[in-house]
């Protein structure tokens, strides 16, 4: 397990895969081992420096357990057998996120990725009888890989590193290990509706390779039940989103066969500057703008009508600080609403001045007051659509995929095919079979 399994980083442990802590001597009575295996066993991986209790062995650094493990009758169990699928244990780190990016549909990451396998006992066997310290990389038969499938770019800073044979003592088992570093920005497709109160679903999407011998009847991804947790990530400080506690972590069967890694992290946005910087601003302004009615309307209406006109523009404004935030989306957000709530509002202040050119017999109070009650009523009514938009998109924060595609009322995307049939090709529209030549 790497050293950067610190106390700084949130661990997702595997529900109901508990860390392994069997002994060593029970594990080989099981498979009626001879007594004095038994017997001999731990006390002469003791010799070696090495204990039952020691979380892992850098196998080639140690020569006397290259010794001793030369000489042991080790189980068939303990290596991979030919014929049967591939576990891939997978560890991740993700370091970092920055860059949450809702112009761009993008975020960044900086992600340590760790695999280990079961080696077969001939890579062993040739491993201990090489007498190097470091893995002959022609000694290795089988190497796997996996790639950010969702990734917009890639800077590796550090590939994928020769495989390390290493052996687990409260197992009795042997893993290669190898481990990559990478920076990434990742592309994701953010939903607005209920912004500022939003909570972004960070998906990294971790695939093997689209070859035939990465097929899920041979390979498959699996946590590395070894360390008894699956991830890790850092509690980044982000400008306007902080990262949630809790990750969910998904081992799927996508489309196609391919296994599929799905660790999805959980960002709350930060609402408070935009209710506080924003919102409040314009609520304050607009409700100065019931003052408008406290002038002297038989006198000062021109007064009047610019300071109203003041205000409009101001709203006006604030609407476009919003718009420069977002992306061009086809619905409005609860942002976009308010705004618009006030737009109207200040415009009816604006038709309910006009009337005052009119001989009508409405008192400036009765204008004031009714100004007021109906900024109250928007905020009351804003103010309860803002905490129920809260609430559903903090329950987003323990779903998967499918829970979060139910609660989101999306659909899958809809893919188009097009056919053709060689035996006909001029009755199909969609397919131009040679008619003219095409400027190339």
């Amino acid at each position: 397990m790497s050293s950067n399994k610190n106390f700084d980083f949130k661990a997702t442990s595997l529900a109901g895969t508990p860390p392994i802590s069997s002994s060593l001597s029970d594990l080989w009575s099981k498979q009626a081992a001879s007594p004095e295996v038994e017997q001999t066993f731990e006390q002469q991986l003791a010799k070696t420096g090495v204990s039952v209790d020691d979380e892992e062995v850098i196998v080639l650094k140690n020569r006397a357990f290259v010794e001793f493990a030369k000489n042991f009758p080790w189980k068939d169990e303990c290596f991979h057998q030919e014929g049967e699928v591939r576990e891939i244990g997978v560890w991740v780190d993700v370091n970092r996120v920055s860059n949450i990016s809702s112009l761009d549909n993008t975020f960044q990451i900086q992600i340590d990725i760790e695999l280990l396998w079961k080696p077969l006992k001939e890579e062993v066997d040739l491993a201990l009888r090489s007498g190097d310290t470091t893995m002959n990389e022609g000694l290795v038969e089988f190497r796997p890989v996996v790639n950010i499938a969702n990734a917009k770019s890639c800077d590796i800073t550090d590939d994928w590193s020769p495989a390390e044979l290493k052996f687990f003592p409260d197992c009795g088992e042997f893993y290669f290990q190898t481990k990559k570093s990478q920076n990434a920005e990742l592309l994701e497709s953010f939903e607005f509706k209920n912004f500022p109160f939003d909570v972004q679903d960070l998906c990294i999407k971790l695939v093997p390779p689209y070859i035939p011998s990465y097929f899920h009847q041979k390979v498959q991804l699996v946590p590395f039940r070894r360390y008894g947790c699956c991830c890790s990530y850092k509690k980044c400080s982000l400008n306007d989103f902080i990262l949630h506690d809790d990750c969910i972590v998904e081992y799927l069967e996508g489309e196609g066969k391919w296994d599929v890694i799905n660790i999805r992290l959980k960002a709350i946005r930060r609402w408070e500057h935009y209710v506080y910087r924003l919102c409040g601003i314009l609520s304050l302004v607009t409700l100065t703008g019931a003052i408008g009615f406290r002038i002297d309307l038989e006198d000062g209406f021109n007064d009047a009508t610019a300071y109203f006109s003041t205000v409009l523009l101001t709203v006006v404004a604030f609407m476009f600080v919003v718009h420069t935030t977002l992306p061009a989306i086809p619905y409005l957000t609860i942002l976009d609403c308010f705004i618009y709530a006030m737009l109207v509002y200040v415009l009816a202040q604006m038709l309910l001045l006009t009337l005052f050119s009119f001989d009508l017999d409405i008192k400036e109070s009765f204008a004031f007051w009714l100004s007021v009650i109906v900024w109250i009523v928007i905020h009351v009514i804003f103010g309860f659509v803002g905490y129920k938009a809260s609430r559903f998109e903090l329950e987003k924060l323990s779903m998967n995929s499918e829970e979060l595609k139910a609660h989101m009322k999306e659909k899958d995307d809809d893919f188009k095919i097009v056919y053709f049939d060689m035996s006909n090709k001029d009755a199909h529209k969609n397919v131009v079979w040679r008619k003219f030549v095409g400027k190339y």
